[in-house]
């Protein structure tokens, strides 16, 4: 980094060593001692270049230490006029090394007096620090405009909303190291699949070719067999209270043939609309089967009617929201965005909270006046409108929304003196639209409470932690 021109790099700076190498090198030559040649030369060349480790130090060093050979005077001038040239304090090498090192390290965020140490100032306050932090960590909400969406007929919400109905779609992909027919020879396999409820009194592991199933397509003598195969069954109705079962048979040439291997896959843990792929090991039902290798499969419930992400209901006469809109399966799952809007509603339901999949949710111009707690169990919430109603507390849950960006509790009847216990925290990533301007010192000495109040429970524990620790240095010493 520090290197000086590619001239000044050859040693004009030992002239007497060099002479000598040169006589010493003729008289090998003429002598004839090739190991005495070889030694001349090396020094010859580590006497011509400088040293690997001079190069690395800074000029000032280097310089030095070539004139210390040739003069006194000539090496203070320059070790003088370099260190002038670069302000550094050491005239030792080593120093001056550690020093340039030291000097050109990176300052680290947050060290070194920039603006982050300000910011970040172990003398200040937990509350100042928390608001520093939070308008910092505050994320811009993308706003939805739900003026563009068209509104649903309610009619054609609970249309889809009733519907419990699936369609099951499952890919057989391949398979691998099958178990070989009689006599060692790859089987040709086939794939049967039925679905079976786990209270029902069919429910066996066994598929009945009599009963509705499918069956893919045979791939002939193949231990090693790809379909790519796609089909579709309909499944009437997924709850938690009943187990609904996938079985999978794969079986030699026909239907009715050797058994190849078989699983079970519950359909319960995947009514989610999500593309699953997975490897199965393939299982024996009876102890004298032989059975291996694997099946890959790719499986997806959806629903059988199109289920909308956004629901939006405006201008109704609603008591309350409708029941079947939260107490819909595939609306749990499917849907994201849900608006009712100047329809007169009163309150917010409790089992509001099973509709885990919702991002956004807008009930303003309404008449609701409480905010159920079960409101803080939607964690995939990231905006929630709730102008223009007669609200006058909001539930502490709400500060569990860790994805929330946006609160609007604008027109409202809240009590200026009466601050909301989920504010303090929620104000730090998230934006409160309607907030009043009398909760700002409230907030500011809630947050400081709250980190005293923690810094002695850390005390206390101490403090606990010490008295249990005398206590069983008395019990040994009793012993």
């Amino acid at each position: 980094r520090h290197q000086q021109p590619a001239a000044n790099n050859k040693a004009s700076t030992f002239p007497s060593v060099r002479l000598f190498f040169k006589v010493q090198r003729l008289k090998a030559f003429a002598l004839g001692n090739w190991r005495w040649i070889g030694i001349v030369a090396v020094g010859s060349v580590a006497c011509f270049y400088r040293p690997r480790f001079l190069l690395a130090l800074p000029p000032s060093a280097t310089m030095s230490s070539s004139s210390s050979t040739s003069s006194s005077s000539s090496s203070s001038s320059s070790s003088s006029s370099s260190h002038d040239t670069h302000g550094l304090k050491s005239s030792d090498p080593h120093s001056l090394t550690k020093e340039l090192r030291d000097r050109e390290k990176p300052a680290l965020p947050g060290l070194g007096g920039d603006k982050t140490t300000k910011d970040l100032n172990p003398d200040a306050t937990p509350s100042n620090l928390a608001v520093k932090l939070g308008s910092k960590n505050k994320r811009d909400f993308v706003r939805i405009n739900l003026e563009e969406l068209s509104a649903l007929r309610l009619a054609d919400v609970k249309l889809f909303s009733c519907s419990s109905s699936s369609i099951l779609q499952i890919t057989i992909l391949k398979a691998q190291e099958l178990q070989p027919a009689k006599g060692g020879v790859p089987p040709s396999p086939l794939v049967m699949m039925a679905i079976k409820k786990e209270n029902s009194k069919d429910h066996e592991k066994k598929i009945d070719v009599k009963k509705p199933h499918v069956c893919s397509k045979i791939i002939q003598k193949s231990s090693f067999p790809i379909w790519n195969e796609s089909l579709e069954m309909k499944i009437d109705s997924i709850s938690a209270e009943v187990k609904s079962i996938l079985l999978v048979e794969l079986r030699d040439k026909t239907p009715k043939g050797d058994l190849l291997g078989c699983f079970e896959i519950v359909l319960n843990n995947m009514a989610d609309n999500i593309q699953r792929e997975e490897w199965f090991t393939l299982q024996r039902k009876k102890k004298k089967d032989k059975v291996s290798g694997q099946l890959l499969v790719r499986t997806q419930i959806k629903p059988e009617k199109k289920v909308e992400e956004a629901i939006i209901l405006k201008n109704e006469k609603l008591p309350a929201i409708p029941s079947f809109i939260y107490n819909s399966y595939w609306n749990a799952h499917c849907v994201k965005q849900l608006s009712v809007s100047n329809c007169g509603i009163t309150s917010i339901p409790e089992a509001i909270h099973l509709l885990n999949s919702l991002e956004l949710i807008v009930l303003d111009h309404n008449q609701i006046s409480t905010v159920p707690k079960s409101l803080g169990r939607i964690y995939t919430l990231k905006c929630i409108d709730l102008s223009h109603n007669r609200i006058s507390e909001l539930p502490d849950e709400l500060a569990n929304l860790k994805n929330l960006q946006l609160l609007s509790i604008v027109d409202n009847l809240f009590d200026p003196k009466v601050l909301p216990g989920c504010l303090p925290e929620l104000d730090i990533w998230c934006e409160v639209e309607g907030k009043l301007e009398a909760w700002e010192p409230l907030m500011e000495n809630e947050r400081l409470r709250r980190a005293t109040s923690e810094t002695e429970e850390h005390g206390d524990a101490s403090v606990l932690a010490e008295k249990e620790l005398e206590i069983q240095r008395l019990l040994a010493g009793i012993k």
